[in-house]
């Protein structure tokens, strides 16, 4: 038997994977803002996101804008996952849904170095705020060794592997990958 202790608690409740995709979409819902307008498009805003100089006229809370941005989201789960651009062009041609309820092909295009750095600055917060919380809860009293369970999918991020100091080989990332999926 072992026994777990609890010491505190603290961290970033929207640093999921999930919630990373939903920024993502709505980085690049912005980034083709025009596309957007001329195509009446409405959009999303992840809870955490900060609103935008006009803003109200793309975000809704409609079923179409919520369907918009799970279909951006299910193209960007890719380059989240592997960090690998879907095509060498950096556009996306996307059927999304008009104001009006009919499907639009709309062509975007991904701001990938816009992405990347994101999801490093906004990880590397997170991990940050983490140790923060950790040496906060253990005060004074520090074991000499913590073991940390990086758990769901984000944990097999290349960002979050290298922040904590894991560069995994390709035989490494076959072994997470089966851990983590069973």
């Amino acid at each position: 038997e072992r026994v777990f202790e609890h010491f505190g608690n603290g961290g970033d409740k929207f640093l999921g994977g999930e919630n990373l995709l939903e920024h993502l979409a709505y980085l690049t819902f912005r980034h083709n803002i025009e596309v957007c307008r001329a195509k009446k498009i409405a959009f999303t805003k992840p809870l955490d996101a900060q609103d935008f100089n006009g803003s109200e006229m793309f975000l809704e809370r409609t079923q179409a804008a919520a369907t918009n941005a799970l279909m951006l989201v299910s193209r960007l789960r890719s380059f989240w996952e592997s960090g690998q651009e879907s095509n060498s062009t950096g556009v996306e041609k996307i059927d999304l849904i008009d104001r009006e309820g009919k499907k639009v092909p709309c062509e975007f295009t991904v701001p990938y170095a816009e992405l990347k750095k994101f999801l490093q600055t906004r990880i590397e917060q997170g991990v940050h705020n983490f140790f923060t919380t950790l040496k906060k809860a253990f005060a004074d009293k520090l074991p000499a060794e913590v073991q940390v369970l990086l758990a769901g999918n984000a944990s097999r991020s290349a960002i979050v592997l290298g922040l904590f100091g894991l560069v995994p080989d390709e035989h490494e990332l076959v072994s997470l990958k089966e851990r983590t999926t069973t």
